[in-house]
This record gives C-alpha cells, sequence and structure tokens, in this order.
C-alpha cells in the first residue's frame, strides 16, 4: 500500500482522537510567527499535530503458495500544545497524549488493511519553542505494517 493510500487513514485516526486540535497530514514547516499562527493556533491556542512517514523496511516471503511483500512504513507523529501555567496545561497534554497513544494502540487498524506490529512508541515529551511560543511537545513513532501481494 502506497504512503497516499496510507496517509489518509492515518490522518482519519488521529481525527478520531476527542480535542485533538489541528490535524494536518505533513510536517508544516514555518519560518514566521505569523505563519505559525495561521496554521497551529486555533481559539486563541496551540493545539495542533502533524505527522508524515519517516522511513520504509521491505520483507520478502517467498516462502509457501505464493510471494508476500510486506512494507513497514515508520511514522512520526508530532503533537503540540502552549503552555499555560496557571491552568496547568501539562496535565491536560499528558491526558491527550495517552489518547493518540491508545488510538493506535491495537493489533489491527483501518478496517484490517494495516497491522501495528509493535505499540507505538512515544519517543519524547518535552518543551519547545515556536515563533516565541513556549509548547509542549511530544513524538510518537508508529510501525504500520501492511500486507500485499506481488501483483499488488
Amino acid at each position: 500500500m502506497s504512503w497516499a493510500k496510507l496517509r489518509p487513514l492515518v490522518y482519519e485516526r488521529l481525527l478520531q482522537v476527542e480535542d485533538i486540535g489541528a490535524v494536518h497530514d505533513y510536517i508544516r514547516h514555518t519560518r514566521f510567527w505569523d505563519e505559525f499562527f495561521k496554521r497551529h493556533v486555533r481559539d486563541q491556542r496551540v493545539r495542533t499535530w502533524e505527522f508524515s512517514r519517516t522511513s520504509q523496511s521491505s520483507e520478502f516471503d517467498g516462502l509457501g503458495v505464493e510471494c508476500v511483500f510486506r512494507d513497514s512504513p515508520q511514522v512520526l507523529v508530532i503533537g503540540r500544545e502552549g503552555v499555560h501555567d496557571a491552568s496547568a496545561s501539562e496535565h491536560g497534554f499528558q491526558d491527550l497524549v495517552d489518547r493518540v497513544l491508545a488510538g493506535f494502540r491495537s493489533d489491527t487498524l483501518f478496517e484490517g488493511a494495516v497491522i501495528v506490529p509493535v505499540p507505538p512508541q512515544l519517543e519524547s515529551l518535552e518543551h519547545a519553542t515556536y515563533g516565541g511560543v513556549l509548547v509542549h511537545e511530544a513524538r510518537i513513532t508508529l510501525t504500520l505494517n501492511e500486507r500485499s501481494t506481488s501483483g499488488a
């Protein structure tokens, strides 16, 4: 399955997470605050998620009756939320990260078209600054495993 077909499946899964905020199906690059604001701020707060394929491995199984190829894309999911210390925004962001992880924690996803062979990995949870705005930032990696035969 091509990345063009997998990308909307990951996008839809993220949109199913309660109070996810803005979701982008690629990594958005900005140099200036006004660009960052337009792309990542909704209702006067930063709460945005974006993702991209970062690598892909392929495996061949020639045993049995038919040849089977397995492609396993690695996907980086990045979430950001503006820090608001007075309201303990870290607690809410931690909860949101847990909901995102839970959304991808399943043996099969996307109506069985894709298998998640390894639970999603929370690679980092820290703070960053974008356009002068301090944000909580989570980086999650997913391994997706799709199965296709040599004719697909």
